[in-house]
């Protein structure tokens, strides 16, 4: 009888666990997402992705000179 109590107590936690970690994680993908954006060489390859998707969707040469995005307080 214990070892029934003790194994729904396992599978409780489990499952529990389990709940959590599923909400945790878009979460903690996002605050990722949102601490990589912040590092120079991460803009520098979205902004080169985003030069070369508008030269090749408008067929006009696009540049983008400097930009630096801080804390998405600012856009330099």
């Amino acid at each position: 009888m214990k070892e029934k109590i003790k194994r729904s107590q396992v599978i409780k936690k489990r499952i529990v666990k389990s709940i959590l970690w599923i909400i945790a994680t878009p979460f903690i993908l996002l605050a990722l997402v949102a601490l990589l954006i912040n590092l120079p060489p991460i803009q520098n390859y979205i902004i080169d992705k985003a030069t070369t998707y508008l030269t090749e969707g408008t067929g006009y040469k696009t540049e983008i000179g400097y930009a630096r995005i801080k804390w998405f307080n600012s856009i330099a």
